[in-house]
């Protein structure tokens, strides 16, 4: 069964051309026995003739001009020129032909149309003319079908690029997940054993809160995006472990404002930069220090702000620190480009980050 975008696709494609040979071939005609009639001012309007022989003529030749859309201008698309000098010159030879014995000679004995069309289409069909329609015509309508062929192949052609741009860019993206979660999963390891060091009481504790923080790694983080609540939920877990660790020696604050669902994120993207704050604010072996985070939602901007001690004066954090916060920093201007802005302040006693990032909302996605 195709896909119901390949369809989707496929019915506006055929719309579009059904409008276009419609148009070119029938309403174009019958509009200009309408303006013949106007600026002739022989009647109010066109007689039921014309607008008849306007209608039979206009389906019967647009049979020739579909095959030749659909059989011969690929020809031209796939530059086989030679082969398309030859068919164009075929498809001539053809629809005189066409016109002559299928047109005017189907015409010519269909009983029930008025007379006056029957004596037109009679008088056509034994004309002893080399040609039946006139070149000048003919040129036209190919050149306008032509410009519909080029206009179909250009958006066919941007469509498979942009198609293409995005498995790039989903590759690319699976590819820094992928370092980014044996690097979270090494650092939670570690404090786990440091902690079973110290025989701690705090470690089963711990380790419960790992485990809901790797079964959302394992499974939730496996989603292109997810709704920004279970990616606050994932940081309130990992923010939780790390206050475990350092509750005796630092202070700690994590505040959240107007998180709601209706808008998506990519799942661990902010954890790099919530990491790095404990990484360069926070030791065990040394007592004090702080770290404070604050993530607030305005409507679809999300704004993060997090600032820390150092764990010695002078001591230089920056922005492209750590293989997570590299990663973090290149999936923002894969996903977010133009649309965020990250700036540091690096002082001599602390260090703050600040990240804007007009996420999208559920309406834009259809759903996350």
């Amino acid at each position: 069964m195709p896909h119901p975008v390949a369809m989707n696709k496929l019915l506006k494609a055929s719309a579009l051309e059904i409008c276009f040979f419609s148009m070119v071939f029938i309403a174009f005609p019958i509009l200009t026995s309408y303006e013949y009639v106007l600026y002739e001012r022989t009647s109010s309007y066109p007689s039921l003739i014309d607008l008849l022989e306007r209608l039979i003529y206009g389906v019967l030749k647009t049979i020739p001009y579909w095959l030749y859309y659909r059989l011969i201008l690929p020809i031209l698309f796939e530059k086989r020129y030679g082969s398309f000098v030859g068919w164009c010159g075929l498809f001539l030879l053809l629809l005189d032909n066409y016109t002559h014995y299928v047109v005017y000679g189907l015409v010519k004995n269909l009983w029930f149309l008025p007379e006056l069309l029957l004596i037109s289409a009679r008088r056509y069909y034994s004309s002893s003319v080399i040609l039946h329609f006139s070149i000048v015509y003919i040129l036209r309508e190919l050149i306008m079908v032509s410009a519909l062929g080029y206009y179909r192949q250009s958006v066919a052609q941007r469509q498979r690029l942009h198609e293409l741009i995005q498995r790039q860019l989903q590759v690319e993206l699976d590819s820094l997940k992928t370092q980014l979660q044996p690097h979270f999963f090494f650092n939670t390891l570690n404090n786990i054993y440091s902690l079973a060091l110290q025989q701690s009481t705090k470690t089963a504790p711990l380790i419960a809160r790992h485990a809901d923080i790797m079964r959302y790694i394992l499974y939730g983080a496996k989603h292109r995006q997810v709704p920004l609540t279970e990616e606050v939920k994932f940081l309130t877990d990992y923010i939780a472990v790390e206050s475990v660790r350092f509750s005796d020696q630092a202070t700690i604050q994590f505040d959240t404002q107007n998180i709601h669902d209706r808008v998506c994120i990519e799942p661990l993207l902010l954890l790099p930069f919530i990491e790095n704050t404990f990484k360069h604010g926070l030791r065990q072996d040394i007592h004090g220090g702080f770290v404070q985070i604050i993530l607030v939602l305005i409507e679809t901007e999300l704004l993060l702000e997090t600032r820390n001690s150092k764990i010695h004066a002078g001591h230089s954090a920056n922005a492209d620190s750590g293989i997570g916060l590299r990663n973090s920093v290149k999936q923002l201007s894969l996903l977010y480009p133009h649309h965020h802005t990250l700036s540091v302040e690096n002082g001599e006693h602390s260090y703050t980050l600040r990240l804007q990032i007009n996420l999208r909302s559920h309406d834009e996605l259809s759903g996350c």
